[in-house]
């Protein structure tokens, strides 16, 4: 049997994680700034690699609980976006985001999306590669939309454009939309996610993961078409 003084540290802990976190019942809708307090006060990192998530233990350890469980979320609808709560945490959690990204957020996005995206921010680009030490631009896509949507989509990016989507016009782009360039030649060689503004998220083969604007003039000159996802990709996750 414990004594309460064995006791008293877990429930302040307990306390402590609870206070951290209010996370809906559907998975989608956070109101507390529970990865941006990780990011900022423990150096947290995080990223996806085979499906899975890779952990900092020194981390853990240093928090003394396993915060695996309170990361991972179920898969949300395609193109859901949480409501606006209006917290101070909330906003706490906008601002990092918006700040490290670069893009103004307001709350009116997927912030599951902006949190695969603030994960794999920064990672470097490395041909073929599907991992934290390096990934490719088709990669990247592939392992944010099986994390944020729960969707499997094609590995290389022609594959993604002629077998997953359905071509939109660039001026119809939704969150969450894929982006499909031509760099050299005639073939689609890269892609990305649109985010908002004409913000998109992608794997740069000489900066890595990275956001940039479609409307710089080298992506602007390359860029072919934008695509959503196809009703059967979508019902059959």
């Amino acid at each position: 049997m414990f004594s309460k003084f064995k006791l008293a540290p877990i429930v302040v802990l307990l306390i402590h994680v609870c206070s951290c976190m209010t996370l809906h019942t559907d998975g989608l809708h956070w109101t507390d700034a529970l990865v941006s307090r990780f990011e900022k006060d423990y150096n947290y990192e995080i990223a996806t690699e085979s499906g899975g998530y890779l952990e900092n233990q020194e981390r853990d350890a240093k928090i003394g609980t396993d915060t695996n469980s309170f990361l991972s979320a179920p898969p949300t609808p395609i193109y859901s976006a949480p409501e606006t709560y209006e917290t101070d945490a909330y906003d706490d959690a906008l601002e990092f985001y918006s700040e490290k990204l670069g893009i103004p957020f307001n709350g009116t996005e997927n912030i599951l999306l902006i949190q695969e995206t603030s994960r794999w921010f920064g990672t470097p680009y490395r041909f073929g590669g599907c991992s934290a030490y390096g990934i490719d631009c088709s990669c990247l896509v592939r392992e944010i939309y099986r994390s944020v949507y729960g969707i499997e989509l094609q590995r290389t990016s022609g594959g993604m454009y002629y077998n997953d989507l359905i071509p939109v016009r660039k001026s119809d782009l939704q969150e969450g939309d894929i982006l499909c360039f031509k760099i050299r030649g005639r073939r689609i060689s890269h892609v990305g996610i649109y985010l908002k503004d004409d913000q998109f998220v992608h794997s740069s083969r000489t900066r890595g993961v990275m956001i940039s604007d479609l409307n710089e003039r080298y992506y602007k000159k390359r860029f072919f078409s934008a695509g959503r996802i196809k009703e059967n990709d979508v019902s059959r996750n």
